[in-house]
């Protein structure tokens, strides 16, 4: 599980007494991502309006990947997937509430609150591996899908940051989300997108399967070593 600082700028629309809309730019903010390692599915997301991510925004993308969402949470729907549906448990209802045995995060100190590492260890009997300090190699799944969705969906908005001061990309990205009027949700409907397209796309190291086709592979056949773990 990581977060990653959304490089796009957006704005919020405000409705004024009089139904004036009032653009509010917004300073960049992040999304959370729980990804399991074997075929890189992205399990779960969560999106926090925060400078910093908090313990509550941690417990919140677990619960993602867990939880299906309820029919009237932002992330129930998404007007960019063919029938609306973002997360494996939405397709396959029949890995909701299921649990793991292993969940690695960085040191950070909303990870390492002791309210979120009870509570996950509590809820879901698995066991918390931090890692060395500073070793952002250990996180290269995460790490390497925070990059392929960026260069897919929120780089290819005029209002991105792009890499650096330097990209030609860059042009002025906070008066051109104003300009253009892209909202959170707008980027939050991109990002999920590109969660679905990434976890339906084959690749050659899932030896050309996709990384939700891989685990339905693995769960209809018994030898695999892929089983549910519901739990209780």
């Amino acid at each position: 599980m990581d977060f990653h600082k959304v490089d796009a700028a957006s704005v919020l629309i405000l409705e004024t007494e009089d139904g004036g809309r009032l653009p509010v730019p917004l300073a960049r903010w992040h999304i959370g991502f729980l990804i399991e390692e074997r075929w890189n599915l992205v399990l779960g997301a969560f999106v926090a309006l925060e400078g910093n991510p908090s313990g509550d925004s941690v417990l919140e993308v677990v619960e993602s990947a867990i939880r299906p969402p309820a029919e009237e949470s932002d992330a129930a729907t998404c007007p960019l997937t063919i029938d609306g549906k973002v997360f494996p448990i939405q397709i396959m209802p029949e890995i909701a509430f299921q649990g793991f045995g292993v969940l690695k995060m960085d040191n950070a100190w909303s990870n390492a609150a002791t309210e979120v590492v009870d509570n996950i260890i509590r809820t879901l009997g698995c066991a918390i591996n931090f890692g060395p300090v500073k070793a952002w190699w250990r996180r290269h799944p995460v790490e390497r899908i925070f990059g392929k969705l960026s260069e897919r969906g929120l780089k290819r908005l005029p209002s991105t940051f792009g890499s650096g001061l330097k990209d030609t990309r860059r042009k002025k990205p906070v008066e051109q989300a104003v300009k253009f009027e892209i909202t959170i949700r707008d980027l939050i409907d991109v990002i999920y997108a590109c969660i679905r397209e990434h976890n339906e796309e084959g690749n050659e190291g899932n030896n050309f399967s996709s990384p939700i086709g891989a685990l339905q592979h693995g769960l209809n056949r018994s030898d695999s070593g892929v089983f549910l773990q519901p739990l209780p």
